[in-house]
Formats: structure tokens, C-alpha cells, sequence
């Protein structure tokens, strides 16, 4: 069972956070799951199970992830939340709740790849010229 990237979430525990498999020692607990079999972990300090979904959006969802990640794909192009509904079967509000679920964890992951002291400079010289032109040339174009 490979256990490396996962990390005992109490707190209190001796291994919390510790994604290296060679520290931690957490061993497989079983799978559960009717959709599809979700791997449960435990760690063998503090005796905590977890699955390998906790802090993902795919956390406590009874849908199979793949339907999840297929209806998320056609709302990326442009499909209606609404239309969805009637193509896939799903509630609106589940929808929804996957959605924002979805966009959350990329917020998280945005703010854990590019903290804002590495966030992109403010274009100076010539490249700040460029972006003022390009950007007056759109607003010409918009109509403004």
C-alpha cells in the first residue's frame, strides 16, 4: 500500500502533516465506497482513519468521481448549470455544490503555488507601454 502524499489529520498526532511514507508509517485501513472503492487510511500513533479524499473536493461524495469530473468538464465549456441538469440528471444545487467545492480547492491550490510576494511584477518601460496600448486598443474595439 503506498502511503506517500498522504498525512494523519489530528492534530494532536505525532505524524500530523508528515507526507513522507518512510516517517509516518500509516498502513491501509480497508476500502468502502458502492460508486467506487475509497482507500481508508489509519495511523497506527494516534490510531486516526481518514480516506484518501479528506481535504479534496471529492470529500463525503456518494457520485462516482469520474460523473463528477465529466459534468465539471462540460460546465468549463460553457454548458448552462441548468442544462446539466436536465443532460446528466443531477440536481442544480448538487451541481452547484461541486462547483464550489471545485473552485475553492483551486483558490487553496492558487495561494499554496503563488503566494502573493511571487505573484507577477507590474509591467515597467517598454512592457508597461505595450500593455497601455494593447488595453486601449481592446476598450477602442468594445466600443468605449
Amino acid at each position: 500500500m503506498k502511503t506517500e502524499g498522504f498525512a494523519c489529520p489530528n492534530r494532536k498526532c505525532l505524524y500530523f502533516r508528515i507526507t513522507e511514507s518512510h516517517i509516518h508509517a500509516l498502513v491501509g485501513d480497508g476500502k468502502h465506497g458502492r460508486a467506487e472503492q475509497i482507500q481508508t487510511f489509519r495511523g497506527p500513533a494516534c490510531r486516526t482513519t481518514f480516506t484518501a479524499r479528506y481535504h479534496t473536493p471529492l470529500y463525503r461524495l456518494k457520485t462516482p468521481s469520474q460523473q463528477v469530473a465529466m459534468v465539471l468538464a462540460v460546465l468549463a465549456e460553457g454548458l448552462d448549470a441548468s442544462a446539466a441538469e436536465r443532460i446528466f440528471g443531477y440536481r442544480q444545487a448538487t451541481i452547484t455544490t461541486w462547483l464550489t467545492r471545485a473552485a475553492r480547492a483551486r483558490s487553496v491550490l492558487a495561494r499554496a503555488l503563488f503566494p502573493p510576494s511571487l505573484g507577477p511584477a507590474s509591467p515597467t518601460g517598454r512592457t508597461a507601454h505595450k500593455a497601455a496600448e494593447f488595453s486601449a486598443g481592446v476598450m477602442a474595439v468594445a466600443g468605449y
